[in-house]
């Protein structure tokens, strides 16, 4: 097994990780297709491309709606979405991933400080609420409170609650975006799921792989 302490942490304790959080705590996109399919449809409009499919899936709501619909149509955004009612036709259709909440569990209780960092808005907590983790994240950063990413804003802003610097931390993200905001606020990414991440310090495909790695987490942070 690599020598994740020396190759990732620089022999330093990590004390914090950072997750996003479709595509990588949770397993989104056909949810996300749904949803924003359904609107089209609610439009009068063609159901997405497959240009438009990767898009919105690590986008903010705003960003999606800007890019899939014209003008005209995002500015009765609300007027559709009403007609998709998210907790009851998408909420369901969203899965959690495989292993996440025992790796979570093990990763709080070994002292390790998470949070998330999501495109996602202030449903990001009926998410959460779904899968019984409303109390495994402290903060939690949405786009209520902070830029969208690429923006380092979520990154920065955790950094500060923790009292934290960079190299303390750890960002698990699955995008373009994730790997621009953890890069500008100059924190390690760890990839999921996603080998063309080419700045990640290491790259795993489950969160059986992703505890494995952060085992070199625990014992750092266990001998602070």
């Amino acid at each position: 097994m690599p020598d994740y302490a020396a190759v990732l942490f620089r022999d330093k304790p990590v004390r914090g990780v950072i997750f996003d959080c479709d595509g990588v705590l949770i397993d989104s996109r056909d949810a996300n297709l749904t949803y924003y399919n359904r609107l089209l449809l609610a439009a009068d409009r063609a159901p997405m491309t497959r240009e438009q499919e990767d898009f919105v899936h690590m986008a903010s709501e705003r960003q999606a709606i800007e890019h899939i619909l014209s003008s005209e149509a995002a500015a009765r955004y609300r007027e559709l979405a009403a007609k998709v009612p998210y907790r009851e036709v998408v909420l369901p259709l969203l899965r959690l991933e495989d292993g996440a909440g025992v790796v979570l569990t093990r990763l709080r209780d070994q002292g390790l400080r998470l949070a998330v960092h999501t495109n996602r808005g202030t449903g990001m907590w009926h998410v959460l609420d779904k899968f019984d983790l409303c109390d495994m994240f402290e903060p939690v950063m949405t786009v209520a409170q902070v830029a969208p990413k690429p923006s380092p804003e979520g990154v920065l802003r955790i950094l500060q609650a923790w009292s934290l610097p960079p190299e303390a931390v750890l960002f698990v993200g699955d995008s373009e975006a994730d790997a621009a905001a953890a890069q500008d606020a100059d924190v390690a990414l760890i990839a999921y799921k996603n080998p063309a991440l080419r700045t990640a310090v290491a790259h795993v495909s489950s969160f059986a792989e992703l505890e494995t790695v952060l085992s070199a987490v625990s014992n750092l942070h266990n001998n602070y």
